[in-house]
């Protein structure tokens, strides 16, 4: 009796065989023997393969699959990675293959791409996943389906043990070729593989199933939580592409369970789906959220992406780099301040109902320019209404974000701040017989 690969009845209700597939082939065992599978049964299928180049038998591999697809009239696109990836090769060498995928997919105008993950695969990423620590979703494991794109993400082999995939080899007399790190200790997967499953496999035979249905449960739990989640972000945050506020008081309401995926949800929308935030994470971020500080503390999450509780809300936003302002003002006009928007200096009334405007009387031109437009420094003091601070203290006052402060511009005559748009406004002499109106328009960007 011939081994049975895959559940072709449950593959059909994602795919039917005239659509155009792309198929990821590695040309190890387990995706040569679902490209295999795939082109015997005449499923319409494109080959993507990529070539890692860190081994020297990755060329050969490389070679015999496109030869293989051209004399057998099937399309191949293959991508060499050329990339200097400095860290984290296997985090990064990932994203390079999936953008490749979904690039092959948009160019044959496809909207399926089949993975080779197998069932021994799942097990050994659940157990990982409970190891490291993660989201519920998370330790839901890998999924049959999901979606990058609009495309769908398929894994026909997901249900089928790696001793099958041996079996339906030898007996279609397949060629793969065997990646020689697979049989080191050296990656944290491998210790599971060749150590951690065996002994539970011989303590519960039935191990896949079991971890099936527990992923199968998780996930459709995890479903429930994020829309939860998502829910909440809607209705309770202010957000902008590179920055999610919400206030601390509403997100206080929240279950606990609820808490952690908001937290999630929110590294996700600013990072664009490209952080995994693992548990350890995810409670230092909680117990900071917990303490009632007068000061703001900030998390790097990674890269360009912090979160930072500051006063009453809750932030997750990409570092800013701005420009330094040092600006000399000479008379009228509408001037450009790279990074922040623009300041307009005009005899005509044109102010805003904010605190982005100021009104400076004169009785002569001598007694306007030049104005000095630049950020804060540290020592910057500014008078009024018979009082003198620092203007560090002020912006503290004012519950102006640490991360912020530094960008602040202060604009000074003869070394006199006399106006901190958005913050305040010294008084001015309204005895003096001309006006002159300054209108700042913008905020740091």
């Amino acid at each position: 009796m011939k081994t049975n690969l895959l559940d072709e009845a449950y593959l059909n209700k994602y795919v039917k065989k005239e659509d155009t597939i792309i198929v990821a082939v590695s040309t190890g065992i387990d995706s040569m023997c679902l490209f295999h599978y795939l082109y015997s049964n005449s499923y319409n299928i494109v080959v993507a393969h990529v070539n890692h180049k860190k081994r020297a038998e990755s060329d050969q591999e490389y070679s015999y699959l496109m030869n293989f697809c051209k004399e057998n009239n099937i399309p191949f696109e293959g991508y060499e990675i050329k990339e200097n990836i400095k860290s984290n090769f296997q985090e990064e060498a990932r994203k390079i293959r999936y953008k490749f995928f979904i690039d092959v997919a948009k160019k044959y105008n496809s909207k399926h791409i089949l993975l080779a993950h197998q069932a021994d695969d799942e097990v050994e990423t659940v157990l990982m996943r409970l190891i490291r620590g993660t989201s519920i979703k998370g330790y839901s494991g890998i999924h049959y389906d999901s979606k990058i794109d609009d495309i769908n993400i398929i894994r026909p082999l997901l249900f089928t043990p790696r001793s099958t995939i041996e079996l339906y080899q030898k007996e279609n007399n397949i060629t793969y070729f065997l990646d020689s790190s697979n049989n080191e200790n050296h990656y944290t997967r491998n210790i599971f593989r060749h150590n951690i499953i065996p002994s539970l496999k011989e303590l519960n035979p039935n191990i896949y199933e079991s971890v099936k249905n527990y992923s199968t449960d998780l996930y459709e739990m995890s479903s429930l939580v994020v829309d939860m989640a998502k829910d909440f972000i809607n209705n309770n945050s202010e957000r902008n592409e590179d920055e999610i506020i919400i206030k601390s008081n509403d997100f206080a309401k929240l279950k606990p369970i609820v808490k952690r995926e908001v937290l999630l949800e929110c590294v996700n929308y600013i990072s664009k789906d490209t952080v995994e935030l693992y548990h350890s994470k995810i409670q230092a971020i909680l117990d900071i959220i917990d303490l009632n500080m007068k000061e703001s503390k900030a998390i790097e999450i990674k890269d360009d992406i912090i979160f930072v509780k500051e006063y009453e809300n809750i932030v997750f936003t990409k570092k800013k780099a701005y420009k330094k302002i040092d600006l000399y003002i000479e008379k009228e006009g509408e001037y450009e301040i790279e990074g922040y928007g623009k300041v307009v200096f005009s005899q005509k009334n044109h102010l805003l109902p904010s605190k982005n405007s100021y009104m400076l009387c004169y009785n002569s031109e001598d007694e306007i320019y030049p104005i000095h437009v630049r950020n804060v420094k540290i020592g910057d003091k500014i008078s009024y209404s018979s009082i003198t601070k620092k203007v560090y203290d002020l912006l503290k006052e004012y519950k102006i974000p640490k991360r912020l402060r530094e960008s602040v511009l202060v604009f000074e005559k003869d070394n006199d701040i006399f106006f901190i748009p958005n913050v305040i406004r010294k008084e001015t002499d309204t005895n003096k017989k001309h006006k002159i109106y300054i209108t700042f328009i913008g905020g740091i960007k």
